[in-house]
This record gives C-alpha cells, structure tokens and sequence, in this order.
C-alpha cells in the first residue's frame, strides 16, 4: 500500500470515529418507542436468551436482523441503549471505509477518500446514529456488499487461454484468485444480513453475476456473438462463484426464519410481513401515510377477526394472515382507481429521494411550516439546507453516471439503483429509505 494512501485511510478512520462517537455521546435523541422500542425489548430478550419476543409476545412481523446485530452487542456491552448508538457511529465508519476502498480501486486514490469522507460526513447519517433504527445497519452492509462485489470481479482476467505462465506469476495468479473468492463470500455474506434487515433488498441478488459479467475482459473477436456471451458466462470464474454464493447465503439466511415462522403459524409464510399494510397505505385513496390513521385501524380490525379477516373462524389472524389481507384490500383498491395509484407511485420517487431526515432529531423534528409560523427562522434554515444536501448528492451522482457510463461496474450498481427506487415506488415510500443507496451515490 502506498504511503500516502495508508495516511488517508487512517486519516479518514480517526475523523469519522472521533466526529461520530462525539456525536453519539453528545447530540439530542429522541425517546425509544414503536420501531425503536420493539428493536429495544426484540434484542434484550435474545441477548438474555428468552428468544425473539417483545411485550410478552412471539415476534414474526419484524425481521430479525438488527434485533440480532444489537443483541450481539447488548450480550458483550450490556443492555445500554447508548451501546447500540455507539455500534451505529462505528457501522457508518465502516461503511465510509468500504466505499473508500471501492472507490480507490475504481477511480484513484483521491477519489477513493472523497467518497469514504462524503459518507463519514453525511448529516443524515449522524442523526441516525442517535436512534435506534436499522438504517446505519444497512448503509454498512450496503458499502459493505458494493465495495466487496467490485474488488472481486475488478480485473476479472481473459477469456482466452495463453501459454502456461511461469511458476511466479501462477501463484500469484491463485492468490488473486484466492482473494477475489473471498470477497465474493463476503459480498453475500453481506447481500444475506441485508435481506433478514430490509428484505426489498433481495433484489440485489442479481448485482454480483452482472458485475461479473461485464467486467470481464478479454478478445473474443473472433467468435461469433453468441459463443462470446456465453463464453462470457460460463467461463467467468467470479460470476459462477459469486452466483452460487449469493445463492448459498440467501438460503442460510432467509430459510431459517421463514421456517421458524411456518413453524409458527402452522403454514409456509415468505420473509416479511409488512408488504401488505405498506402497499394497503399507498393505494387507498386518498393516500394515507399514517399507520395510525382511523381507516387504516378499521381496515386492520376486519383482516384480525371474523368479519373480514382470512381465517373465517373468529379467532385472531396471525400477522402474516393480516398482511395477506391488506394486501388483497390493496390489490382491489388499485384496480378500483389505477389512476390514483399512478399518481401516487410517481410522487413516491421524490418521496423516497427527497427529505431532510431529521424526523429523529428533536430541535429540527417539526415540520417546515411549524418553523415558519412560529418565526424560527434559523430552525427552518437549517432543515432547508438539509433538505439540498441530497439533492446535491444526486447531481453529483447522475454526473458521475453520466461520466463513468462506460465503467463496467457502472451497469450493476444502476440496476441496484433502479430497484430499490422501483419497489418504494409501487410499494411504500419514506425518505430515510433513500439512505440505503447512500454508498452507490457516494
């Protein structure tokens, strides 16, 4: 490694931990409840060994991967809450490492530490390391999975055979090829976590074979067409190994809890039980984003019982039940007036993109229009400007596209792109979602 790229890493790995921890210990949280509170009580009770309940209850509608990252550290450091916001301001620096190494590879040294520092200095994600949400969890095994998938198929070697190299460059040519293995288990190691945290992000499988593929050089000229694709297939050594890990891992972590919860509820259930009430939110007309909202209640009270719930006996519906419900509801509703559900999935794109994230910061939790009639004039600044930070990064990153379009890891991370903004479009929408694609961005 050279010099001046070893003091950049350790420059960025000293500001980001010491600005993040300062942070954590310093900066206003908000009070645990819903979400937070469930993580809360869900990782306790796994660190204490008394299984994946919360208030008394079996828990099947929360996945289980932030529940079970906490209770890890909950287990070693104690049931703090301060412990989980520390683990969040060491996974946001991690994350900006994984981004600097992938960027370095790909764009140089100097490009290589923007991007780790655009990550470590993100406001959103300092707000979010002060909660007790998944989402500094994700954004870490999101750097994580991009950063490993594009060191592993970096280089990717020919197509054609050459003569037999020297015994010095076939060791290292096996070294490399060691090491690139390696990253491709990494990479779905970390696609696995993301699906028990965010299961939308199952749509990322098909990243790691497509970054192999078109990374893959060599001179097939002189083959026809068709033999040099499927050259490119089948003798692509990081696009059959990274499928069949990415395979392996998915089913290591997602079969478990689907068969824990089929276990549950006495029939096989997928992953999730919230597409749902999600999908219910964006098609009722007009759309409601409230959970809390009287006629998302009433339409939960007839999927629970009798008079409407899918098991027709009187007894309560398990939340799986409940979700297929919904889901059927929703379903109806959208075939019942497509059109708003048309405007309604095109406003879910800025939805999702556009956002100042600090719903979870209590001096600046109020809405815009609060701030403006109250005359905190300086409150509302700052949220504005907060509101422009991502809308900079988008422009920065729709150039960057534009400049990189003939980059062959340019390709997958789009499709990644496309997907997670395609699902929170015809689904459910939130900006804090956005986060997600932070490190593709970056």
């Amino acid at each position: 490694m050279h010099a001046p790229a070893r003091r950049n890493r350790i420059l960025l790995l000293a500001v980001a931990t010491a600005l993040h921890v300062a942070w954590v210990l310093v900066a206003p949280r908000p009070a645990i409840s819903s979400d937070a509170d469930s993580y809360h009580q869900l990782a306790t009770h796994l660190a204490e060994g008394g299984g994946y309940v919360a208030d008394g209850h079996v828990i099947t509608n929360y996945v289980p991967g932030y529940p079970i990252f906490l209770a890890g550290i909950y287990a070693v450091f104690g049931h703090n809450p301060l412990v989980g916001y520390l683990a969040n301001a060491l996974l946001v620096v991690g994350a900006a490492l994984a981004v600097a190494l992938l960027a370095e590879r790909a764009f140089g040294r100097g490009r290589g530490w923007m991007a780790g520092a655009l990550i470590a200095g993100y406001p959103a994600l300092f707000m979010y390391s002060a909660t007790m949400n998944a989402e500094c969890l994700v954004v870490a095994l999101s750097a994580l999975f991009f950063a490993a998938t594009g060191l592993a198929v970096s280089s990717a070697g020919q197509l054609l055979v050459r003569p037999e190299p020297p015994n010095a460059v076939r060791k290292r040519r096996a070294r490399t090829q060691t090491r690139k293995t390696a990253l491709l288990g990494v990479a779905a190691f970390a696609l696995g976590g993301l699906a028990l945290t965010k299961p939308e992000l199952l749509l990322w499988a098909p990243v790691v074979p497509l970054a192999a593929f078109t990374s893959l050089r060599g001179t097939t000229r002189e083959l026809p067409r068709y033999r040099a694709v499927l050259a490119r297939i089948f003798l692509n050594r990081p696009l059959l190994i990274g499928t069949f890990a990415v395979t392996l891992a998915l089913a290591a972590a997602v079969l478990p809890w689907q068969a824990r919860n089929s276990a549950l509820v006495g029939r096989r259930v997928g992953v999730s039980s919230s597409s749902g009430y999600a999908l219910w939110l964006t098609a009722h007309d007009p759309q409601l984003l409230d959970t809390q909202s009287d006629a998302f209640h009433a339409a939960w009270d007839r999927c629970e019982h009798e008079d409407g719930g899918p098991t027709k006996t009187g007894a309560t519906a398990d939340d799986f039940a409940i979700d297929a419900c919904l889901r059927k509801e929703a379903v109806a509703m959208v075939r019942t007036h497509p059109s708003h559900y048309a405007k309604v999935v095109v406003k879910n794109v800025p939805r999702l993109l556009l956002g100042s994230h600090t719903e979870f910061f209590p001096p600046l939790a109020e809405a815009f229009g609060t701030y403006k009639a109250r005359g905190q004039y300086g409150a509302l600044a700052a949220k504005g400007l907060l509101f422009l930070v991502p809308i900079v990064l988008y422009v920065l990153a729709a150039v960057g596209i534009f400049r990189q379009r003939k980059h062959p890891l340019t390709i997958p991370f789009v499709y990644a792109i496309v997907a997670k903004v395609g699902i929170h479009a015809v689904v459910f929408s939130t900006a804090r979602y956005s986060l997600h694609l932070l490190p593709l961005f970056a």
